[in-house]
């Protein structure tokens, strides 16, 4: 009888670490663990603009006692779209914003939710075919600084619904895709890269569901879709 027990008490133990270990390896599988990297925040006071056009300007935009120029160079018959502000009577430069007058409002100035504390400004350039920057910059006693840019097409949300505002990142035909987490209150900023993390040639943020799309290659040499969701600094696949 105590044979027969000690036989059934050793299979018990035996199953349960099977299983355990079974467990413990398809978890470790599913969950990615992110490595950010940490960056302080820039503090660079935006340039003095040194030639006003006036002459050439063809659209302005106003928003928190900040106005926005827009006017136009022609150079060797291609027309090219350059920026500045005007805050407190004074003349900041943008530089080139994009390489025509078509849809300038997707080059305005506008205030984003990154904090609470003070007011990230963000606008964008277009820097080539499908390739554009995001430029960041808070306002200190009336003067503009950048304080960060970022490659790509980006999206500024709450992604992991832990109430802070994440920047997520998306560029290139074989689509690269970055997580960045802000700091301001010590500025800093953090940032992951998605395609290295998952091994996977393409990564695509879908914003509206606030997953990743992600292609990885099998074992057979062929491409499948993956969906994950990201918290806590893990990436969870989707079920």
């Amino acid at each position: 009888m105590r044979r027969k027990t000690a036989i059934t008490l050793g299979f018990i133990i035996l199953a349960s670490i099977v299983f355990i270990y079974i467990f413990a390896k398809s978890t470790s599988q599913k969950l990615i663990k992110l490595d950010f990297i940490k960056e302080n925040l820039s503090e660079t006071p935006l340039p003095n603009l040194i030639y006003q056009n006036t002459k050439d300007i063809i659209r302005e935009n106003s928003l928190d006692g900040i106005t926005q120029i827009f006017y136009s160079i022609v150079a060797d018959s291609d027309e090219q779209i350059y920026s500045y502000l005007i805050i407190n009577g004074r003349y900041y430069d943008l530089g080139k914003v994009s390489y025509d007058a078509i849809h300038l409002e997707d080059y305005f100035l506008y205030p984003t939710h990154i904090t609470s504390e003070n007011t990230v400004y963000k606008w964008m350039t277009l820097l080539g075919a499908n390739y554009s920057r995001s430029n960041y910059i808070m306002i200190k006693n009336g003067i503009p600084y950048l304080i960060m840019s970022i490659d790509g097409n980006t999206f500024e949300q709450d992604i992991d619904n832990d109430g802070e505002i994440e920047t997520v990142s998306t560029y290139g035909t074989a689509a690269e895709t970055i997580i960045y987490e802000w700091d301001i209150a010590n500025k800093g900023i953090s940032f992951a890269n998605l395609n290295k993390a998952l091994n996977s040639l393409s990564v695509v943020f879908l914003s509206g569901k606030n997953q990743f799309e992600a292609y990885i290659q099998n074992v057979k040499g062929k491409y499948t879709s993956i969906l994950y969701k990201y918290e806590k600094g893990m990436l969870y696949p989707e079920k």
